[in-house]
């Protein structure tokens, strides 16, 4: 009667995963984080720093810095295992874009958390993380670049040559 939906073997074999795509949505709103800003997780909103609103807000929802911090740790621990599993496939690209434009957001942080050593330094380690993985497929994709001089046939029957080269 109901087709239960596997990560791995949806409908669309062109649509993004439904698993994936709710990481996505997550990096995608962590990317959003202006300075001054705190993120509700549970809503996927923000509200001002300084605002009593805000205040409020975020209290009567149960979030606070060390909820905030448990749920984008998680966001970047299920993307760097998301990273490995879908290392040979086409969603690896987009993933890696994501968690690249989530960097900025989460570095936000900091500035509007900066009173806070203890979730600053969490923000630190979140940051540390990513850049471990930017970096680490950065020089995984250098690695596999031909280290050979092209030889002239294949220089000139190069189809991105221009002929002033």
């Amino acid at each position: 009667m109901f087709k239960i939906l596997n990560d791995n073997k949806h409908m669309d074999s062109n649509s993004i995963p439904e698993l994936l795509g709710k990481l996505l949505t997550q990096l995608k709103f962590l990317s959003q984080i202006e300075k001054g800003q705190k993120p509700c997780m549970n809503s996927m909103s923000f509200v001002d720093a300084k605002s009593w609103k805000g205040t409020f807000i975020r209290f009567f929802t149960n979030e606070d810095r060390h909820e905030m911090m448990i749920k984008i740790s998680s966001i970047i621990k299920q993307t760097i295992d998301d990273l490995e599993k879908y290392k040979n496939d086409r969603f690896h690209p987009i993933i890696l874009r994501s968690l690249r434009e989530a960097r900025p957001g989460i570095s936000n942080l900091a500035d509007t958390y900066s009173k806070y050593p203890k979730t600053l330094s969490e923000i630190g380690v979140c940051l540390e993380n990513i850049d471990l993985q930017l970096n680490e497929i950065t020089s995984n994709n250098h690695r596999s670049l031909p280290h050979r001089i092209p030889t002239r046939e294949e220089y000139e029957d190069c189809p991105l040559r221009t002929p002033d080269d």
